[in-house]
């Protein structure tokens, strides 16, 4: 696999974040992306010294160290500003393909397979790489065209760039604001999926929308959403139920809270039609009619939130089966708008959805054989539960792969029945099963065995114990989608993945050596108080080499994300009001309460010495 060992941009002002007025954030700037290579550069000169780092002159191998699947790995730490993200982002960029950067930049690479070294850059004069001794013997040197993009050229291979900050609504799709990176990079996040899958999108959303008449394009993307889900779920089950520890079983049921959306969309669609159907409620209670600006007000209020709860409670006394043909059938109908009261009656009195007039007349037959095929094949496998059908994944993969397929071919404007594991994750895990599953999609879809992976904040949302399991859950989850991959065809042999991380996480350090890890630092000019250039500062690793590797959490907290202070600035300030008081000689009470408090024996004992 060829790997990018170093990065030099010459001068970078990401102008979406940064004031054009002020120091550029990256100036002269060089940073190493291999933790088996460590480069420097002149001063003056495109003179670039290649040298093995410290721990692979001790014999260190990233594929053994994380596991074979795992090439190289760099993480970039520090201070909030420090431009981590900016950084990540144009790696990633020039990496794929994209030759539209004005910055000058240099991006030293290696090719082991193929004995070659070399670099990739946008200046026209010749790059001078000096090898320090055993570094790339019986080595060739090469300055990479990039603009072949050929599989045997140095984009050979999956760029995949993912940021878990954004939410499932943050979309700029209908503006197109947002643009994919890069023609080569794929960006799994939410946003920039649904600009990267805009033509599936608008093909899915056309035939929804003829049918349906006011489906959006975020409709249909969460369709597609829960589908790479699904896909994942039943190929993968019995690998991921093991880092959530849950039983290895999978769920298909109705989902309830799609079944209200439709209703909301009924009831808003026919509102005429429902007060017609009930009589006119009061309300006794006073301090609710004053939130209306009349009685009629509040007569239609309660009558259509009675609507609502009637359609709801029927759902909930049907049978199973009936559920998932009922959720087929509002889905189908709630978007019309019905002059009838006796369609409304249809869809909101009913004991048995196979007796209704619509069922049986109006509704599609097509339909009803998909539906009592995916609920034949459910009988057959699954055990039946309250809510749903119970599988055990991985002994029906294929039976749930044909339901799964059966399940698609039905055009619902919003998933409507859904595999899921046995109970709720919580935020923390369904941010970790999402990257998984859209990154297994990205792999599927596109087949590649080289994967260059830039995860922006990894552990965003994780609590500090999963922090603590993180890197080992990563390089687990990677090795068992390698696997499934090649179990089912879509790749020939072992994933093998360059990974750049961003993190704030100081439990994600101790798993790492120092050569892992990048430091970055944006220097303040205190004489003038402003931000200068962002710094490199390798130093740090070098003055405490056994600081991160499983280290003491505070000497990490210090050096490593340059926090000076192990309490917070608060705490710390009370502890000084505390002190102050004390020589005044005031609000004893006060005091006394604030030095029970404190939590640290040694500063207790301090702050108590001076009272005393």
């Amino acid at each position: 696999m060829k790997k990018y060992i170093s990065f030099w941009i010459d001068k970078y002002i990401p102008l979406d974040e940064f004031d054009s007025s002020g120091p550029c954030l990256f100036e002269n700037f060089l940073v190493n992306l291999s933790s088996e290579y460590y480069v420097q550069k002149d001063e003056q000169q495109l003179v670039f010294t290649i040298n093995k780092s410290i721990c692979k002159k001790e014999g260190y191998n990233p594929s053994s160290f994380f596991s074979e699947n795992i090439s190289d790995m760099k993480v970039f730490i520090g201070d909030n500003g420090a431009g981590k993200t900016q950084l990540l982002k144009k790696i990633a960029r020039i990496a794929a393909g994209y030759n539209e950067c004005k910055e000058k930049y240099v991006l030293l690479c290696v090719d082991d397979e193929n004995k070659e070294y070399g670099y990739i850059t946008n200046i026209e004069s010749e790059i001078k790489c000096v090898i320090a001794e055993n570094t790339f013997d019986g080595y060739s040197g090469k300055r990479y065209d990039l603009a072949d993009t050929s599989e045997e050229s140095l984009l050979g291979g999956l760029y995949v760039y993912y940021s878990p900050i954004f939410n499932d609504v943050d979309y700029r799709l209908e503006t197109m604001s947002y643009t994919p990176m890069s023609l080569n990079l794929k960006n799994i996040s939410t946003d920039a999926l649904m600009a990267y899958d805009v033509s599936s999108l608008t093909i899915l959303h056309e035939e929804l929308d003829k049918k349906y008449k006011d489906c959006d394009r975020l409709s249909a993307y969460l369709k597609m959403e829960h589908q790479r889900l699904n896909d994942f779920l039943i190929e993968n089950g019995e690998y991921f139920s093991t880092f959530f520890n849950v039983p290895n079983q999978l769920v298909f049921k109705p989902m309830l809270e799609n079944v209200l959306a439709c209703t909301n969309v009924l009831v808003s669609r026919n509102e005429d039609a429902f007060i017609n159907l009930h009589f006119v409620y009061e309300l006794q209670n006073e301090d609710k009619i004053k939130e209306f600006k009349s009685l009629d007000d509040v007569a239609k209020q309660k009558i259509l939130e009675q609507s609502r709860i009637e359609i709801v409670n029927q759902f909930n006394s049907l049978s199973l089966d009936e559920k998932f043909r009922y959720s087929l059938l509002l889905n189908y109908y709630c978007h019309d708008k019905f002059e009838s009261e006796d369609v409304l009656n249809e869809l909101t009195g009913f004991k048995e959805v196979r007796d209704l007039e619509l069922w049986k007349r109006s509704f599609p037959v097509e339909l009803q054989k998909v539906i009592e095929e995916i609920l034949s094949e459910c009988r057959k496998i699954g055990i039946l539960q309250k809510n749903g059908y119970e599988f055990n994944a991985e002994r029906n993969k294929e039976p749930l792969k044909k339901i799964n397929q059966l399940y698609n071919s039905l055009l619902l404007d919003t998933p409507f029945f859904e595999f899921s594991l046995p109970r709720p994750l919580s935020s923390g895990e369904r941010y970790l099963l999402k990257f998984y599953y859209r990154l297994y999609s990205a792999l599927k879809n596109e087949r590649f065995e080289n994967l260059y992976l830039f995860i922006d904040e990894a552990d965003t949302c994780q609590h500090p114990s999963w922090q603590y399991h993180w890197i080992e859950r990563f390089v687990l989850g990677l090795k068992k989608i390698s696997d499934s991959l090649r179990q089912n065809g879509y790749i020939l042999k072992d994933l093998s993945c360059q990974i750049f991380l961003t993190t704030h996480s100081p439990f994600v350090l101790t798993e790492l050596l120092r050569d892992n890890v990048v430091f970055l630092k944006r220097v303040y000019n205190e004489e003038n108080g402003f931000w200068q250039n962002v710094e490199v500062r390798d130093y740090l690793v070098e003055d405490k080499p056994s600081t991160f590797f499983a280290g003491n959490m505070f000497d990490i907290l210090n050096s490593g994300f340059f926090v000076e202070n192990t309490i917070g600035n608060f705490a710390e300030n009370k502890i000084k009001e505390c002190i102050d008081l004390i020589k005044k000689r005031e609000k004893r009470d006060y005091v006394n309460m604030l030095i029970s408090q404190i939590g640290d024996p040694i500063l207790k004992e301090l702050v108590s010495n001076l009272r005393d």
